[in-house]
C-alpha cells in the first residue's frame, strides 16, 4: 500500500505520459517555480512525500 498523495495545489498536476496517471508522481509547471524559494518548497514537499513511503 502506498502513502497518500499530498494535497495537490496549483500549478502542479498528476504525471501522465501515457494516458494513465502515475501514482505518486506530479508535474509542476515552470510558472510554479518563479524563484529559489518556490523551488525549495516543491523539493521539500517531494522529499517529505518520498520519506513517507515504506522502505523497499
Amino acid at each position: 500500500m502506498s502513502a497518500p498523495i499530498p494535497t495537490m495545489k496549483r500549478p502542479a498536476r498528476m504525471m501522465d505520459f501515457t494516458g494513465r496517471t502515475m501514482e505518486g508522481w506530479i508535474l509542476v509547471a515552470q510558472d510554479g517555480i518563479t524563484c529559489r524559494a518556490a523551488l525549495k518548497e516543491w523539493v521539500a514537499r517531494g522529499t517529505s512525500f518520498a520519506a513517507s513511503l515504506p522502505a523497499k
